[in-house]
């Protein structure tokens, strides 16, 4: 995206309401990891595409997910279709959740990049994720231990 050094485009910033996928569409399933958010959210179409199918951090006061972002033009001004887990997250996974919640959401920065894989919704991307981790500081130390001995 076209933002300056840092910076991140805001999306939303206001009370949403989650709304179930088949209000949306009789047939719609929501793919794992992704949000859907009116298109309205955003002025200009150039900014939809820039951020549409790219990582944003969904953030209350109570708790951060990242999704994959979506737009339509079929969900109300404050609705948002987001999974039910993701839900829960940003309201701190207490017992009675809320139809409507205080939300932000915005494009990530560069070095959250770093961190998403760690934060995916698949347990399988997750798994995946912490071995590939633990494959590359295996690989940092046996680099590390192999060279040692030409600096003694």
């Amino acid at each position: 995206m076209s933002q300056p050094w840092g910076q991140t485009m805001k999306i939303i910033d206001q009370v949403i309401s989650r709304v179930s996928p088949r209000q949306v569409h009789e047939s719609y399933k929501l793919p794992l990891g992704w949000v859907v958010v009116r298109h309205g959210h955003l002025d200009t179409m150039s900014d939809r595409r820039k951020t549409h199918g790219r990582w944003v951090k969904i953030k209350s006061d109570k708790g951060t997910v990242y999704r994959l972002v979506r737009y339509s033009g079929s969900l109300p001004r404050d609705g948002i279709v987001i999974d039910y887990l993701g839900w829960m997250e940003l309201q701190g996974r207490q017992d009675e959740i809320q139809e409507s919640y205080p939300i932000t959401i915005s494009s990530v920065r560069w070095y959250e990049n770093l961190i998403l894989p760690f934060k995916h919704i698949d347990p399988g991307i997750r798994l995946s994720s912490y071995l590939g981790g633990l494959s590359v500081i295996l690989g940092i130390v046996s680099i590390y231990l192999g060279i040692l001995p030409f600096f003694r």
